[in-house]
């Protein structure tokens, strides 16, 4: 009687560890899926980020495009009726102004894909949906 109830006992905390360890092997499963959605999130992010700075730049570039299209028909416009010094002042500002908006523009070679960097634990937290950036045996704050 005594050793059955060993034996059962035994079979018990056999049974326990198994679980456990199968447990454990299913939250590192879920905690790497996670962990492989979140990285894919902040790098979608950091991406995001480049395409809007590079989106403002070519609209400031385009801005300035415009501007210079606008004072060179001015300048056109006065041709011959305005002061000369005052017209070679302002083709020599549309000239400078022409260069720097060549130099400006991130159209004016085409891009490439930008580098991204490993995302950080405090970067990834947010996307990991509760789980820590740590490990599966581990709760994050989200």
């Amino acid at each position: 009687m005594i050793l059955g109830e060993i034996e059962a006992r035994a079979a018990e905390n056999t049974q326990r560890r198994q679980d456990e360890q199968q447990a454990k092997a299913e939250r590192e499963v879920r905690w790497e899926a996670a962990l492989a959605v979140a990285k894919q999130q902040a790098v979608r992010e950091q991406l995001a980020h480049v395409l809007s700075e590079e989106a403002r730049g070519w609209q400031e570039a385009a801005a300035l495009s415009a501007y210079c299209m606008a004072l060179e028909r001015r300048i056109q416009e006065l041709d011959g009726t305005a002061d000369e010094p005052a017209l070679d002042l302002a083709r020599r500002w549309l000239e400078w102004a022409r260069a720097y908006v060549k130099s400006v523009n991130l159209l004016s070679e085409l891009p490439g894909m930008p580098r991204t960097r490993e995302p950080t634990s405090e970067v990834l937290e947010p996307h990991l949906k509760g789980w820590s950036p740590h490990g599966p045996e581990r709760r994050g704050r989200g």
